[in-house]
């Protein structure tokens, strides 16, 4: 291995002379050494189920600082560090929220039109259609009584139009 491709606190503790013979080197980025085999914490691999669980928390709402703390080093128990789970989980982090909006929609459509079994009550289906019209399409409810003006009545109307055409002849003639 080179240079360049050992990490720091290798290359600090084996430049230091060993104290003692207890196999402790000190240095820049001072770690316990055994044998030459080194316990500093490798990189964080995530498992196919921890990618679940962030991007159905994600979804879900929970803020990223929260789920951190569920997702722990295998080597130390600790949790990650929320600059950890952005690097690892960008992906689920960037996709979590729209899959379960997606699924949700899907399910809220499929009740309103009595696919897959859905609602059967009618008047839960007309419920959900007017929230899903309100929250997702702009839709908005009447707060206030529209008044409607009673049917015109057609001699009525001649006899008030006849009227004003009369009095508009009579102050030009």
């Amino acid at each position: 291995m080179d240079e360049t491709s050992e990490p720091a606190g290798r290359r600090a503790a084996a430049a230091t002379p060993a104290l003692g013979g207890s196999g402790l080197r000190v240095g820049d980025g001072a770690e316990l050494s055994s044998a030459g085999c080194s316990m500093s914490r490798r990189a964080f691999k995530p498992t196919a189920e921890q990618r679940g669980w962030v991007e159905a928390m994600i979804g879900y709402g929970i803020p990223e600082a929260e789920i951190r703390l569920l997702i722990k080093y295998p080597q130390t128990g600790e949790p990650i560090s929320l600059q950890t789970l952005r690097k690892h989980f960008a992906q689920e982090i960037a996709t979590g929220a729209v899959k379960v909006k997606a699924l949700v929609g899907d399910r809220i459509i499929g009740w309103i039109l009595g696919r897959d079994g859905g609602l059967q009550d009618d008047r839960a289906r007309l419920r959900l259609a007017i929230f899903f019209a309100q929250a997702r399409m702009g839709w908005t409810a009447a707060n206030r009584q529209q008044s409607v003006d009673p049917p015109i009545d057609v001699e009525d109307a001649e006899q008030r139009l006849d009227k004003k055409i009369a009095r508009l002849m009579r102050g030009q003639g």
